[in-house]
């Protein structure tokens, strides 16, 4: 009896003599065969072996008396040949094992012993973009991302020598996509632990990488923000002091003093370093935000207006309006700022040669996918939003620069502080929108703001009533932990005519307050003090006399500190580090008619 199909074996090896279940191992002397190991072999096998050839080796498919398929390898071992013989798999079976392969929506990648692709489900062609035919002549490393292609070479040879692992590896799609898989990769190996290739079941989490990647950019940029505006909050009590004195001094100076011009130079430098506190507070989206309806594209020309002259001459900025523009709850002069960092740097990625900034101010309906994709926005639902874009023609961003643009101080200059889009980042944040970043090397950066639609339309502007009162002889209590600022506060209100009490912090200016409640004509509070705060200092003094004007100064904004009243009553906000001016005509506010309503 002749066996029914045999296949030439790519190398002769020796037979394992493990017992393995429902596996025999016969031995071929002349043509005596007998079964050493494992249960009986049929009576059909046994002649098929029989009728092989004596120099034959291979593998031997053949049926027994009740049809059942056989397969029996046939190799040389140093006492002549053996063959291993082994119920084979019935075809239904084999062919429901690939039905479920087909069906997992996971990729499916079955590779030969050179590591070369045999079989690939429908879902890993559609996961990478080729074809089963194209991938048969490719091996996993050849798909593999060229930073990856050593390891997934390293992760093969593991399969051969018999190792099982899980883990992260990109591949590259047809279409050049970076593909992010997770992996489950085993070897094959048949009946005598010949290495027949390896399997691997590959799920695409490229999706959930790129989530994990936006979690983790918004988790760094929030404690960098955090520590940002606590920075920023301390040296606002030092620039109090400092500018405070210096408009003081100044005053009293006269003109031809030659002191005059020292006093101007502080005068500057502590305006400057307000601006850079400003800039910290606005990354960290705690800065001085004033809510109202406001027309983006007004705000965006203004901005645009302000900063032409002194664009570099070659830099060509056009604004357009699209339709149906709407307003936005925003700070009008944040917005602004906003607006002239995005030129600013799309100005310096032009660098020195001509070039074209484009800002647009439109209506957008921005759908989840699109959201997906931005700064900030996780939490955002899809909708209308108004999107201010600043795009440029620059040579775009390099891979490196992309992951860390919007951190506080870095920057591709060699000159600047690095806070420009960060500050913008900030700004977002504060105005509870999204920021989108299109870029590719070559043809420039665009930048897309996407700004909630305000509830109500544009208010006429109008002015502030006239407060008349001024503060000949009213006693104030100052109350601040900071004796820079609770120095300063006092000398600038009795420059003004205001008599002054103070305190070092709640507890003690609730006190002072209780023995000389009768003579007290108003409190100006520090928002953030030790022990009790500016917020329950005024809940306990409006305890011992209900309504004491009050005014809170914070470095913060007034809408948050303003937020943090509620319920407290009337309050009138004035921002640190303030001059003068400032803080009387605040005072004078608080006297009359309150800024802030909670």
């Amino acid at each position: 009896m002749r066996p029914t199909s045999t296949e030439a074996e790519v190398e002769p090896r020796k037979a394992s003599t493990d017992p393995v279940d429902a596996v025999s191992v016969v031995r071929i002397e002349q043509a005596e065969m007998r079964v050493l190991l494992g249960r009986t072999v049929p009576n059909a096998v046994l002649a098929a072996i029989a009728g092989l050839a004596p120099t034959a080796e291979g593998t031997l498919h053949v049926r027994d008396e009740a049809g059942v398929p056989w397969a029996a390898r046939v190799a040389v071992d140093g006492a002549g040949r053996v063959a291993v013989c082994a119920p084979a798999r019935r075809a239904e079976v084999a062919a429901a094992e690939r039905a479920i392969l087909e069906a997992t929506n996971d990729g499916v990648w079955v590779v030969g012993p050179d590591f070369r692709t045999s079989w690939t489900n429908r879902a890993l062609e559609s996961m990478l973009g080729y074809s089963a035919e194209e991938l048969t002549s490719r091996t996993p490393a050849d798909l593999a991302h060229p930073e990856d292609e050593a390891h997934v070479g390293t992760e093969q040879e593991s399969r051969r020598e018999g190792e099982s692992t899980v883990g992260e590896v990109r591949m590259l799609a047809k279409d050049g996509r970076t593909v992010w898989v997770l992996h489950s990769s085993a070897p094959i190996r048949d009946v005598d632990g010949t290495f027949l290739g390896a399997i691997a079941i590959l799920k695409d989490v490229t999706e959930h990488k790129a989530a994990q990647d936006r979690a983790q950019e918004v988790h760094r940029l929030e404690v960098l923000a955090r520590l940002a505006g606590g920075i920023a909050h301390d040296f606002n009590n030092l620039l109090t002091a400092v500018v405070t004195g210096a408009e003081m001094l100044s005053a009293e100076l006269p003109p031809s003093s030659a002191a005059s011009e020292t006093v101007d130079t502080i005068r500057s430098a502590g305006q400057r370093a307000a601006v850079l506190c400003r800039q910290l507070l606005g990354l960290s989206g705690r800065g001085r935000f004033s809510l109202a309806p406001v027309d983006p594209f007004v705000a965006a020309s203004d901005a645009v207006r302000a900063l032409r002259p002194s664009l570099d001459a070659r830099h060509r900025v056009t604004i357009a309006r699209g339709d149906d523009c709407p307003a936005v709850a925003a700070d009008e002069a944040q917005l602004q700022q906003l607006v002239t960092n995005l030129i600013l740097n799309a100005s310096e990625a032009i660098g020195p040669r001509a070039g074209t900034i484009r800002v647009t101010v439109e209506r957008v309906v921005a759908p989840s996918a699109m959201l997906a994709e931005a700064h900030l926005s996780p939490e955002l639902p899809a909708g209308p939003y108004a999107c201010i874009s600043v795009s440029d023609d620059g040579p775009g961003l390099a891979d490196e620069v992309r992951g860390r643009l919007f951190e506080p101080f870095v920057t591709t200059r060699t000159a600047g502080r690095g806070l420009g889009l960060a500050a913008v980042l900030g700004i977002v944040r504060g105005h509870r929108g999204a920021v989108r970043v299109d870029t590719d090397s070559g043809r420039g950066t665009t930048f897309e703001v996407l700004l909630p639609v305000a509830a109500s339309p544009v208010a006429k502007r109008s002015r502030p009533p006239h407060q008349a009162r001024d503060g000949e002889g009213r006693l104030v209590l100052v109350v601040d932990d900071e004796p820079m600022v609770r120095a300063a506060a006092c000398r600038a209100l009795v420059s003004r005519g205001f008599r002054t009490l103070d305190a070092e912090d709640g507890i003690s200016g609730i006190e002072v307050f209780r023995a000389n409640a009768e003579r007290i004509d108003a409190v100006l509070l520090d928002l953030s003090m030790p022990n009790v705060d500016g917020v329950e200092t005024l809940v306990r003094i409006r305890e011992i006399r209900p309504g004491t004007p009050a005014v809170i100064m914070s470095g913060y904004s007034e809408d948050e500190t303003a937020a943090r009243f509620v319920g407290v009553g009337l309050a009138t906000f004035v921002a640190k580090p303030f001059t003068p001016d400032q803080l009387v005509q605040r005072l004078k506010s608080a006297l009359g008619a309150p800024l802030i309503r909670t």
